[in-house]
């Protein structure tokens, strides 16, 4: 058997390790257009804030690639993947062989055109090449660009080196698509208390400078700056895979089953590259977080090995607190739908909301069950929501219960009882062991 795994992030690694549990000698090939391996990506605003050094980054020792006896090309792009010769081409021209290969190709950083882009000073914040250049970058006044995860952190890593910091953000809140209305707004007072200039409902319309950026024209404007981090979002990599014959999605992500096949048979996908079915919502989704990539690519690598296993779907979480000093998680869900007149009858939507001078709580229920989760101030029952989302238990008479300010174990004991068929002993262990 000779696998190829194009890529070398987190669903490449998991898979890697999947595939090892199963085949300990077959030849695996992995091809990945970046030169440092082994780092997360989750960690980069920490470096940028001077607080990691490099090699604090790894996510897996150095030795990863030899202990698992697998043939590291970094820095090699792949060009070219043709499913009927079962091979891929390497900008140099090298050609390689594959019984079956994965697309772990992950996402793009979104640039858009906006004039004077191309300017000095004007980075993304996606690579190891990206953050050794936000890193590398002199000033006392910065601008970011996109309000989402990245965008936030990256402004609290600039503000933590000592800059003047303004966020950008065109929709109306910080973090529109990772909170409600109401816990958006307690992070954005936080980032302002620390220091930071948001604006919401803007647009950044133009750089200026003389071939370095010295500012931004916003619509209420001119922003000086010194330099500019774009962190609009990403978009799923799927060039090679359409040449393979592998189908995208209307979400724009590589089509896959529950197996993380794609379209082409002996292909796979897995991690921010891949669209799968969201288990809070029911409905296709581009689930681009590091522990869904760990999750898709372990499943990937053991039914490329032959085991077969199914991915139950993804479950979108969000964890921003580390950075604001406010802990914050969003889980699945973080809106109930607008359900609309005359629609086909069905459970109905409805949200619980638990406020607190400290704390933000909100569920999301579809009839009785939870779909979605929010967490401010206090974080400590994400353990158990995430769960019960997961394993799609009715609440009934315990939803008063879960949103208790004293929720713990022995508190859902009789829940988990009634559907214990749903749980397995270490899920029932480790909730056990965190009081949750």
């Amino acid at each position: 058997m000779k696998y190829i795994i194009i890529g070398g992030s987190a669903a490449a690694i998991s898979a890697i390790e999947a595939i090892r549990s199963i085949d300990a000698t077959s030849k695996i090939d992995l091809f990945s257009d970046e030169s440092t391996p082994l780092f997360s990506r989750v960690l980069l605003p920490y470096y940028v804030a001077e607080e990691l050094s490099k090699q604090l980054l790894n996510f897996r020792p150095l030795t990863f690639f030899e202990d698992n006896n697998v043939n590291a090309h970094m820095g090699t792009r792949i060009v070219d993947v043709s499913a009927d010769s079962k091979t891929v081409k390497t900008a140099e021209g090298v050609s390689y062989e594959f019984d079956r290969l994965l697309m772990a190709t992950g996402g793009n950083a979104i640039v858009p055109p906006i004039p004077g882009i191309e300017m000095e000073g004007v980075s993304t914040l996606k690579t190891m090449e990206d953050a050794e250049r936000v890193y590398s970058m002199k000033g006392k006044k910065a601008v970011v660009i996109g309000a989402g995860s990245i965008g936030v952190e990256s402004c609290i890593s600039l503000k933590r080196r000592g800059m003047e910091v303004t966020l950008i953000e065109q929709l109306g809140r910080v973090l529109p698509t990772v909170f409600d209305d109401e816990a958006s707004g307690i992070i954005q007072r936080r980032m302002e208390g620390l220091g930071i200039r948001v604006l919401t409902g803007e647009r950044a319309n133009k750089f200026i400078g003389n071939g370095h950026v010295a500012g931004v024209v916003a619509d209420s404007g001119e922003i000086p700056c010194d330099m500019v981090v774009l962190a609009i979002g990403v978009k799923p990599s799927v060039e090679l895979a359409t040449k393979a014959g592998a189908e995208v999605g209307e979400l724009g992500g590589i089509k896959v089953d529950d197996r993380m096949m794609t379209t082409t048979h002996n292909i796979y996908a897995a991690g921010d590259v891949a669209e799968t079915r969201d288990i809070a919502s029911g409905s296709m989704a581009v689930n681009a977080i590091w522990p869904c990539a760990m999750e898709q690519g372990k499943v990937a690598g053991l039914n490329m090995a032959g085991e077969s296993t199914v991915y139950p779907g993804s479950l979108r979480t969000n964890s921003i607190g580390n950075f604001i000093g406010q802990p914050a998680i969003s889980i699945g869900m973080v809106n109930a739908p607008v359900e609309v007149a005359g629609a086909e009858a069905g459970e109905s939507y409805q949200e619980i909301k638990r406020r607190s001078k400290d704390t933000y709580r909100k569920l999301v229920l579809k009839g009785d069950r939870i779909v979605g989760a929010i967490l401010v101030g206090d974080t400590q029952k994400a353990g158990i929501m995430t769960l019960l989302i997961k394993k799609k238990i009715p609440l009934g008479e315990f939803v008063p219960v879960i949103m208790g300010s004293r929720l713990n174990f022995m508190d859902i004991l009789p829940l988990m009882r009634r559907y214990g068929e749903k749980f397995s002993e270490l899920e029932f262990k480790e909730l056990m062991d965190t009081g949750i």
